[in-house]
Order: C-alpha cells, then sequence, then structure tokens
C-alpha cells in the first residue's frame, strides 16, 4: 500500500475533513447501515452468522472510510498487503461505537488496526 495514501488519509481524518459515500458499504462481511433500517436486519445474523454489521448515524462517513482503505489496499505494492481485512473492520468500528468514541477515534483506529494486520 502506499504509505503516503494511508497517511493523507490519516490526515484528512484528524483534520476533520470527512467525506460522505453516496453508497453505503456492504460486501465481504461487512454491512455498513443506518440505525434507522436496524429492524430490517433483526434476522440477518440468523441466516448469515459470519456477517459483521454495524448501524450509526456516521454510516455514510464509515462506508466512505472502507472505500477508501479497499482502493488504497488494492492498489498496494506488497503482496502481504492486498486484502483489507472487512470482519476486523466491522469489529474495530462497533467497539468504537459501543464505547461511545467520536467518528474520527473510530475512523484513525479502523486506519492503525489496517495497518498492524497488514505487515
Amino acid at each position: 500500500m502506499s504509505k503516503s495514501k494511508i497517511q493523507n488519509l490519516a490526515y484528512m481524518i484528524s483534520s476533520g475533513n470527512l467525506s460522505k459515500s453516496k453508497e453505503l458499504f456492504g460486501g465481504a462481511n461487512l454491512i455498513i447501515q443506518t440505525n434507522d433500517v436496524r429492524d430490517e436486519y433483526k434476522n440477518h445474523l440468523e441466516r448469515y452468522p459470519q456477517d459483521i454489521l454495524v448501524f450509526t448515524d456516521y454510516a455514510a462517513e464509515l462506508s466512505w472510510l472502507v472505500f477508501e482503505l479497499q482502493n488504497i489496499f488494492r492498489d498496494s505494492d506488497y503482496a502481504n498487503s492486498k486484502m483489507l481485512n472487512y470482519i476486523s473492520v466491522g469489529e474495530s468500528i462497533n467497539y468504537g461505537l459501543e464505547n461511545n468514541w467520536n467518528i474520527t477515534a473510530i475512523m484513525l483506529t479502523v486506519i492503525i488496526d489496517c495497518l498492524d494486520s497488514s505487515f
């Protein structure tokens, strides 16, 4: 992965410059949705227990982050860094949400966790 791309992403987030995705992320066993559709997923884990579900008012921002990380990891020059661990990303997001972290802290933690798991 390009070190400068991940640094730029972290700097953008720490500066409070958060973008929003027009599309919410769903795939690779990670689903990010808004809180208002939580009931629609009530029985989802019965059929798909491997999925990580994230419900938050920051669904568009967190989806943007996942898409950005996906692009950075996809363009990686390092063979062991080609895959983004989406389950780990979802678990990190949910941990931050459960502990009432602010959106910036959650996003930066996700980036750190991705870096730790890719080397």
